[in-house]
């Protein structure tokens, strides 16, 4: 819900600012935001308690280096250079089976202990955190291009519209959160999923002048799916993890959001560049084909966890 909650204030800020000034402000205004943010950090996260436990800084670096080799895969593909694509997908393949085996070689010390992964409910929730985060972006990044270039919204109604979608999270979070003490979490996120798939298609079917509150409703609709998702595969992901694994539980939640997020994003640059002005309803499109394969990976954790 907080996620959500920070989610919906940012459209809307954004709109706002730049109803008055000029982008740059929009970066600007995240310096005082972030000294804040470092300042209650120091202030009141606890320190951890003496352990005999080493960093794995060679696993840290590695771990980086194969995060800067998939993004730098990513730009050159959105910015239409193969070859720079090309080179930086040969090193994250390489650095990816490198990083494997140095992670494997190290056992409980790695950064990242690979016997996580042996779990089929913590490594399908992750793949359908990332790609339930690719769909997300998927949208965030084509719509607004949507509304300002091609419905001719200002500023301030396309980031008023893009907020429905976070608030709508914030309600579903909140109810899947008390949901998943009576109903299986599968269930749950299974729901939500088919929500997701269904609002990303009618925004792509969406007519050529649609009112605003055509567009609002099945914005709506997608947060609402997102939210009624999120909630039930977080708690599986953070709880399937033991007590003292729980840290490195939440790191990989975020990657696998971060991850997603790339991905997402890239893909509507490609999609604008290859299919121009269909990009948009081609990604939107996209986005509902990836909510359909987590619902498939869905399905098939409902069946491990019978077992």
């Amino acid at each position: 819900m907080i996620v959500s909650v920070s989610a919906a204030a940012g459209p809307s800020i954004a709109a706002a600012v730049l109803s008055v000034t000029s982008w740059n402000w929009l970066f600007t205004l995240n310096v005082p935001i972030a000294v804040a943010s470092l300042l209650l950090s120091v202030i009141y996260i606890r320190k951890p308690t003496p352990s005999d436990f080493r960093f794995d800084v060679p696993g840290a670096l590695l771990t980086f280096a194969v995060a800067v080799s998939f993004s730098v895969c990513m730009a050159g593909l959105t910015r239409q250079l193969p070859l720079v694509a090309t080179i930086s997908f040969d090193a994250f393949i390489l650095l990816l089976i490198g990083w494997y085996h140095h992670q494997n070689g190290k056992g409980n010390q790695a950064l990242v202990p690979l016997r996580l992964f042996s779990s089929q409910t913590l490594s399908l929730s992750l793949m359908m955190s990332a790609l339930s985060y690719s769909t997300q972006l998927l949208a965030y990044v084509s719509l607004p291009f949507y509304f300002h270039d091609v419905l001719h919204r200002n500023v301030v109604v396309t980031g008023l519209l893009l907020t429905a979608w976070p608030l709508a999270t914030t309600f579903t979070s909140v109810l899947a959160g008390e949901l998943i003490k009576r109903i299986n979490c599968n269930i749950i996120a299974m729901a939500g999923l088919a929500a997701l798939i269904l609002g990303m298609v009618l925004l792509a079917v969406l007519p050529d002048s649609p009112h605003n509150g055509d567009i609002v409703w099945r914005i709506a609709l997608c947060g609402a799916g997102f939210g009624l998702f999120q909630s039930p595969n977080n708690y599986l992901i953070m709880t399937t993890a033991s007590c003292k694994d729980a840290s490195i539980a939440s790191g990989l939640l975020g990657s696998s959001r971060l991850l997603g997020q790339i991905t997402g994003s890239a893909l509507v640059a490609i999609m604008l560049n290859v299919f121009d002005k269909h990009g948009i309803k081609i990604s939107l499109l996209l986005g509902a084909c990836f909510s359909l394969l987590s619902l498939l990976v869905s399905y098939f954790r409902l069946l491990a966890s019978a077992k």
